[in-house]
């Protein structure tokens, strides 16, 4: 074990991923156009996923998230009303959120990790008023 300078043990502290309430956003009759935030946080942070919807039909969906500055970008088009989009985060490239409604059984997972990581989504269409409904799955690093 280190020791401090007068001899006496630097005390040791365990670190483990901690489950955070999740972050929601339920946005009554979204503006085109506008990010809305559903996650600013700091402080050592994972995602695990990401899903939104939103009660009008053919509405264009985009997802926005920057971790430590670098600005991801994901996207729908023709959104059905009500049906659930999940956010699948790739390895890398251009394609790295790719966002469907498809199961994600057959894929493999990875998290975003960050420092600091912002989630925001809207809608790029004017198809109608319908709520826009965002939800993340989220932890932070903690000591336990």
């Amino acid at each position: 074990m280190p020791q401090a300078s007068a001899g006496a043990p630097i005390p040791q502290v365990e670190y483990a991923f901690q489950h955070q309430p999740d972050a929601v956003l339920d946005q009554a009759a979204p503006v085109q156009n506008t990010w809305y935030t559903v996650l600013a946080a700091t402080d050592d942070v994972r995602l695990y996923n990401v899903a939104m919807y939103i009660s009008t039909t053919s509405e264009d969906l985009g997802i926005r998230i920057t971790v430590d500055g670098n600005i991801l970008l994901g996207a729908f088009g023709g959104a059905t009303v009500n049906a659930v989009y999940n956010t699948r985060f790739e390895d890398a490239g251009p394609d790295a959120l790719r966002v469907e409604n498809t199961s994600f059984a057959t894929y493999k997972a990875y998290f975003l990790e960050g420092q600091s990581v912002t989630i925001e989504v809207r809608k790029t269409t004017a198809a109608g008023t319908g709520n826009l409904h965002c939800i993340v799955k989220w932890a932070k690093l903690l000591p336990t």
